[in-house]
This record gives structure tokens, C-alpha cells and sequence, in this order.
């Protein structure tokens, strides 16, 4: 998706495929842009839906946290997220444009890593009144650093007898449903505490819209709904709603992890302490997420988001 920023110009050509390219306002540490998503051209909100709606996945907000936090601060990479709250859904229309707002700011800044604290926002209107200005959607803390990627060793877990699970969302009638880039995981497994999965992405993905991203926002996907398992098992899809910390040990995309890994990634996860990992073939640690809580739809927990 390409759009011009007021006052820039063309994008610079790193930038097309991301969801941002350069802020319409820049001041010291602090930057905004227009997001624009168009539910009927990205594949990424096509293959994934929520009640039939064109919604972003969580992750992808985490990659448009990263973009943000690299584009304020240059030549760094995104190495973490911390305290991430998922607080409505960020639909997609269909027949045109939907907009919402990206405010990026440092907080913190030391030799190698700087946070920066991102939002998104929508303005919400009726018939061309403005029923509520700054409705938050997602706010995150992102940790880029200069320094270079290691992945740590694994630890292995007890070792569990797992029962073969399907993913929910991969049925056609679900509430979240997904499809194509998002049907990426097989040897699903769980119990009612540890679960595991193969990441195992198709082929043929999107190269436009994945090719320059900034994170593994795909991989990440997958780790959310393998820990989510046993509680979809039980209850049904259940979706993201707080998340204490992501670690990102790699610096390459989902499109490179695909190739690096014909074999597919393998996916562990504790659910009962909502930690998550995915391991290279040597057991290193390429990602991971801890304090993950989740929100069955229809709770209190998702009362404000949209539908």
C-alpha cells in the first residue's frame, strides 16, 4: 500500500510495503502519522477476520509499533515490546479507507537501546459529527537497540504428553477466522498446560506486503495462538488482550525465516504461565513472549472493543 505523507514527498523506497513510511509530524523525539488500511486490497487483514470484518492481528500492530520506534530512531532494530495492551479491535472497511492515528514518542534512551512508547488511536464519527477523539486501540513500549541479535539456549521444558488439537480459527464458520498467510501452523498439540506447534508458513507469501517488514509478525501470530490453545480447545478462539513482554533475538522478517527454515520453526508453550518460545533446530530462542493473558470473545474484558 502506497500513500504519501503531506510534506514529504514520495516515500523513500525502503519504506514501500510497510504500513508506515515517513511521519507527517516530527518534533525532537516525538512523531505521528496517518495509518490508512484498506480491508479489500491487504492480504494481511483479507486472511485475517473478525466477525467478517478485515481486522489487523495483533502482531501487526506490534510490527507498526516497530516501524514507528525505527523510523524516530534510525539505524536500530526492534529488539523487544513490553506492558503491550490490545484495548479495541483495529477493523478495516472494505469500501474504502479506514484511518487511525500512530503517535510514537522516547521515553528513554541509553548507549545501545532507546523505549519508545507507540499508540494508536481512531477518531469515532457519525454522520460527520464526532462522537469520541483519541478511542485507543494499542499502546506498547519498544525497546531498539544497535546492538546485534543473539539468541539465547532453550532450557527444555518437562516433557509433557501432548494430544493432537485443531486451531479453531481455522474452521470457515469461526468468529475469528483465518486464512491463507495465517493457516501456518500443523502438529498442533496440548494439554491443559504446555502446547506446542510446527510453524510451517506457505510459500507463496505476500512478498509486496511482507518483504520489508520489521519483525516476524506472522511467527508471532502463531506463538499467541499455539499458547492459546488449550483455552480455545475448551472455550473456543480466544484473542490477545495484555502482554507483558516479546523478545525478538533475530533481526530478519517472516519472509526470511521462511527460507532460512524450509523445515519449519517449533513452537512451545507454558500456558499456565503464559511463556511462549520459538526455537530454531539447535534450541536457540528466536522469540518469545511472557505474560500473555487472554480474552475469550464476548467477555467483559472485550465489552469496549468493536464489532
Amino acid at each position: 500500500m502506497r500513500r504519501r505523507s503531506p510534506g514529504f514527498g514520495v516515500p523513500d523506497p525502503a519504506s514501500v510495503g510497510r504500513y508506515l513510511g515517513q511521519p507527517e509530524q516530527h518534533s525532537g523525539d516525538q512523531a505521528q502519522w496517518t495509518l490508512m488500511l484498506d480491508g479489500r486490497h491487504d492480504p494481511v487483514l483479507r486472511d485475517h477476520t473478525v466477525d467478517g470484518l478485515p481486522t489487523l492481528p495483533g502482531t501487526f500492530a506490534l510490527e507498526i509499533a516497530a516501524e514507528a520506534a525505527t523510523v524516530l530512531v534510525p539505524g536500530t532494530r526492534a529488539r523487544a515490546f513490553h506492558d503491550t495492551k490490545f484495548e479495541a479491535f483495529i477493523h478495516a472497511r472494505t469500501d474504502h479507507p479506514s484511518s487511525y492515528t500512530v503517535r510514537a514518542a522516547v521515553t528513554q534512551r541509553e548507549r545501545l537501546d532507546t523505549t519508545v512508547r507507540v499508540v494508536i488511536t481512531s477518531t469515532v464519527t457519525r454522520h460527520g459529527r464526532v462522537l469520541r477523539a483519541d478511542r485507543p486501540h494499542f499502546e506498547t513500549d519498544v525497546t531498539v537497540t544497535r546492538s546485534p541479535a543473539r539468541a539465547p539456549a532453550f532450557t527444555p521444558w518437562p516433557r509433557q504428553p501432548l494430544a493432537p488439537a485443531e486451531d479453531p480459527c481455522y474452521r470457515d464458520d469461526g468468529i475469528v477466522r483465518l486464512s491463507g498467510m495465517f493457516r501456518n501452523t500443523t502438529e498442533c498439540r496440548t494439554d491443559n498446560r504446555y502446547a506446542a506447534a510446527r510453524w510451517y508458513p506457505s510459500p507463496q507469501l505476500p512478498t509486496e506486503r511482507l518483504g520489508h517488514t520489521v519483525i516476524p509478525a506472522l511467527l508471532l501470530d502463531a506463538l499467541i495462538r499455539t499458547t492459546a490453545l488449550p483455552t480455545a480447545v475448551q472455550h473456543g478462539p480466544a484473542v490477545p488482550h495484555r502482554l507483558g513482554h516479546v523478545g525478538i533475538h533475530l533481526s530478519t522478517n517472516d519472509l526470511d525465516l521462511a527460507a532460512q527454515h524450509p523445515e519449519g520453526i517449533r513452537l512451545v508453550a507454558d500456558t499456565t504461565r503464559g511463556h511462549a518460545v520459538a526455537l530454531g533446530p539447535d534450541d536457540s530462542i528466536l522469540a518469545e513472549m511472557t505474560g500473555l493473558t487472554l480474552a475469550g470473545l464476548g467477555s467483559p474484558a472485550l465489552s469496549a472493543h468493536s464489532w
